[in-house]
């Protein structure tokens, strides 16, 4: 079976800020931010992250970041298709989730 990229997720996002932020609390080490990843900052991409969820994934009428529907480790959609993709066919839900990990410390 072929592998996808799962686009409907958004947790890798939420995920990346968080683990960056936890990093920088333990350790103190706030010069991560300067290294560089590729051609880009880590801060850098930290902000593409969450650009990203502002821009494509918030539900404007509750403020809250927007998934698909899913199973089965988010890759998984009632729909028709891989569940990879937000599409025509995906029932956006609040993405209790990415919420939470953003809201906590």
């Amino acid at each position: 079976m072929p592998r996808h990229k799962n686009t409907e997720e958004t947790n890798r996002e939420s995920s990346l800020v968080q683990a960056g932020y936890k990093y920088m609390q333990l350790t103190g080490d706030k010069t991560i931010l300067t290294e560089k990843v590729g051609d880009k900052t880590v801060a850098k991409r930290l902000e593409w992250s969450m650009d990203f969820l502002i821009k494509n994934r918030i539900n404007r009428q509750y403020g809250s970041i927007i998934g698909a529907t899913t199973a089965d480790w988010s890759d998984v959609q009632p729909e028709q298709g891989w569940g990879v993709d937000l599409d025509k066919n995906t029932h956006q839900a609040i993405d209790v989730y990415d919420n939470a990990k953003c809201s906590s410390s």
